[in-house]
């Protein structure tokens, strides 16, 4: 896995963090893909330089974001000029965060500190560990996708690669690293598949054994 700017071949995916919001930079929380966050200055000024400097966005064949309009926002400014069509991937989505929907993420860590990773929060459909398996699935449907794929999503699918691409750490071991915006990991086939595979087995974990943290890591 390299986060270097190179010419890719076949068989690469290149997963990335959307542009920095107004909410994200503050820490609250938006799991609602209907509200309309959209990237700041920051964002846009950081995908138009990434637009600029990346070459190997030329080589883009397939293109899949979350149903968030700053995963759209974000692709759409990269591939600029364009034909590659940007679809939407549910799977992607952000955790959705329930009754913790537009406040400080701290609020949603101290109660899945004390609630654990299996539990859901009021108002949600799903626990953090159903979310984290539901993105590693969704990143693991685009190797069907033609390559080099462009892969748009958020904070917490970016850091649990990263996470899992640690030698000796799971995607349970916290707190996670907080992915940089708007900055790429290149994945060959093998190496996306061999994460996924890696990050869904440490989810089969007890929720005993690991313990969230009260910060907010890898999320938004």
């Amino acid at each position: 896995m390299s986060s270097t700017d190179h010419k890719p071949s076949t068989g690469v995916t290149y997963l990335v963090r959307h542009g920095r919001t107004s909410l994200s930079k503050t820490y609250i929380t938006n799991g609602d893909p209907s509200a309309a966050v959209v990237m700041d200055s920051h964002g846009r000024s950081s995908c138009a330089r990434a637009e600029r400097e990346w070459g190997w966005l030329a080589t883009v064949a397939s293109c899949r974001v979350s149903q968030f309009p700053r995963t759209r926002e974000t692709a759409a400014m990269l591939l600029v000029g364009s034909s590659v069509e940007i679809l939407p991937e549910p799977r992607l989505n952000e955790l959705d965060y329930g009754s913790f929907e537009a406040g400080p993420w701290l609020e949603y860590g101290r109660w899945l500190t004390v609630a654990g990773p299996d539990a859901v929060p009021p108002g949600s459909r799903e626990s953090w560990r159903s979310a984290a398996r539901r993105m590693l699935a969704g990143l693991r449907a685009c190797l069907d996708l033609p390559s080099p794929r462009l892969v748009v999503a958020h904070g917490m699918l970016l850091s649990l690669v990263e996470r899992v691409a640690s030698p000796g750490h799971t995607v349970l071991d916290w707190p996670l690293p907080e992915a940089a915006y708007v900055t790429p990991l290149c994945l060959s086939d093998d190496e996306l598949t061999a994460v996924v595979e890696r990050g869904l087995s440490n989810l089969t974990v007890p929720s005993r054994q690991q313990v969230p943290p009260t910060t907010p890591g890898g999320h938004l």
